[in-house]
């Protein structure tokens, strides 16, 4: 449990940080809690979590997985996502996308183009590879990402692409689209 905490507060950007007493952390009112988002455990825990939730029959929502090297903007998306009646999960990096891929079975990824690690392009390429039903949205507001998308696209790869910054509006209308949710 001191590990989970731990690595827990190490996601955190408030001051517990620099303390390694839980209680103490508690005490500086830190921002992340477990209580509101069990997904902050540890990646493994909130993953099967998730994926028991998702699996149980009770849960018919569509499913969606967010990948963002910026945790802010994946977790805003996933509690957007969530707050519109989709079953959202945040992934901060390309290892963790496909791990949560494979417990999660998604039916839309919306992915960053440049993460560091996996691009967002290779991403969309593994999780189509996996599931050829998942559609995928890119979003990048680099231009630099023009050439992967590029790249991608000559090879047979089609995903819509968008650019940041987005609005919540503009992202859960192609959503609906995509979903066949209109």
């Amino acid at each position: 449990m001191k590990q989970a905490t731990e690595s827990l507060h190490r996601s955190c950007r408030c001051q517990c940080r620099s303390t390694r007493n839980p209680v103490e952390d508690q005490s500086r009112k830190c921002n992340v809690s477990a209580d509101r988002n069990p997904i902050l455990l540890t990646p493994v825990i909130g993953v099967l979590l998730y994926a028991l939730q998702t699996m149980s029959g009770n849960d018919h929502r569509p499913r969606v997985l967010i990948v963002d090297d910026e945790p802010i903007i994946a977790d805003t998306l996933a509690k957007i996502l969530e707050h519109e009646g989709y079953s959202a999960l945040a992934a901060h990096d390309g290892k963790s996308a496909l791990e949560y891929a494979k417990i999660s079975t998604p039916q839309l990824v919306i992915a960053d183009v440049m993460l560091s690690g996996m691009n967002g392009v290779d991403i969309g390429v593994a999780i189509r590879n996996l599931f050829p039903d998942c559609k995928i949205i890119l979003i990048s507001g680099q231009a630099t990402s023009d050439a992967l998308i590029g790249a991608a696209m000559s090879e047979g790869d089609h995903f819509v692409f968008l650019e940041k910054p987005v609005h919540p509006s503009v992202l859960l209308k192609h959503v609906a689209e995509l979903l066949n949710q209109t």
